[in-house]
């Protein structure tokens, strides 16, 4: 609207209170304390976002916050490989690498060859299978189980990827024939002529079949527990393998429930004839799957036994973690934790093998 125009003789009532309102606005002031919170927001306004101890200042730092959370979740969805991504660790084999959660999925089940429950004083090898050994059997437990940790390793090794060993030996490759013996792949080396005879001791033995192995660029890179004498093979020198779950050295079996790693035979005079061991160039990947507790591995025995009246009692007195390779398919193989309970039947032993890992963990 526009302000009506009056003459200098036209005065009333508007004009005394439009100078009054004039004064009024003329008169007002900031107050001191108005002032002082208006410098001090400006002051605020001039330090970096991290130092301004004001409200403005706390919801700056929280947008910049979120801002950085949506761009690590999107580096995650263009990269998901960066959670669990495999790195190296220690195991027993050329080298080894742990990988993501479950990585081997579902996994065949250690088991002992038919006929490889019972064995003979002085045999060489179990027992054939007979109808003594699918006889019924009730079984007691009076070993103490070893104290499996929570998660337990199983290492994988890949037949396909073994390197060919030239003129070094005689590489044996194990197919997984259902009841035929298994074992991850092996080299046989030859020694012709034979070495020098060491005659003597044990220790001297030892010796000769440490220096074949040297001599021919095998001796084991893992840990072994070296044996002079295995049962089965009392002509022979063995350095068992040993794998490491928790705080237990578990050593290696084969499916006939003999100790396995690196053999070596020898004459009675103390020559090197000849070595069976596994190939170096072995690469094992390492992952960790959840272990049976001690209530399941007893379910397992009971599951074992025959509710038959006529049932032979076994006490079952020693219980061992072992390792044993296991394959299913041509182009992987593993070493897999189990349980060997043994005990006394007749004047022979009877034995029985149970899975270490999780029946979820087993196809």
């Amino acid at each position: 609207m526009r302000p009506v125009d009056r003459g200098p003789g036209d005065a009333g009532p508007d004009s005394d209170l439009e100078r009054r309102l004039d004064a009024a606005f003329t008169a007002i002031r900031p107050s001191p304390e108005f002032r002082r919170r208006l410098w001090g927001l400006l002051e605020n306004s001039r330090r970096p976002w991290w130092r301004r101890p004001t409200r403005s200042g706390w919801l700056s730092l929280g947008g910049s916050a979120a801002a950085l959370a949506a761009v690590i979740i999107t580096v995650l969805l263009l990269d998901p490989g960066l959670i669990g991504r495999p790195g190296q660790m220690t195991a027993p084999g050329r080298s080894s690498t742990q990988t993501s959660a479950d990585a081997f999925g579902r996994l065949p089940q250690p088991v002992l060859l038919d006929g490889a429950g019972i064995s003979r004083p002085g045999a060489a090898h179990p027992a054939a299978p007979s109808a003594q050994a699918g006889e019924p059997i009730q079984f007691t437990l009076a070993a103490t189980l070893p104290d499996l940790p929570q998660r337990i390793p199983v290492w994988r090794f890949a037949v396909t990827a073994t390197e060919s060993p030239g003129s070094a030996g005689q590489l044996l490759l194990s197919p997984p024939v259902p009841g035929a013996a298994y074992r991850e792949p092996l080299l046989l080396l030859d020694a012709r002529p034979a070495t020098r005879p060491v005659e003597g001791a044990t220790g001297d033995r030892r010796s000769a079949a440490d220096a074949f192995l040297n001599s021919n660029g095998v001796y084991p890179g893992w840990e072994f527990q070296y044996e002079p004498a295995p049962a089965g093979h009392e002509d022979s020198v063995l350095y068992q393998r040993l794998f490491r779950a928790g705080t237990i050295a578990a050593g290696q079996i084969d499916q006939l429930g003999r100790r396995a790693g690196a053999l070596v035979n020898l004459s009675p005079q103390g020559s090197v004839l000849g070595a069976s061991v596994p190939v170096p160039s072995l690469e094992l990947q390492q992952r960790s799957y959840g272990a049976k507790t001690p209530a399941e591995v007893r379910t397992a025995i009971q599951e074992r036994s025959s509710s038959d009246a006529r049932a032979v009692q076994v006490r079952l007195d020693s219980a061992t973690l072992v390792y044993l390779a296991v394959g299913e398919t041509a182009e992987f193989g593993y070493f897999e934790p189990a349980i060997l309970l043994t005990g006394r039947q007749g004047a022979g032993e009877r034995r029985i093998l149970i899975p270490a890992l999780a029946v979820s963990a087993l196809r």
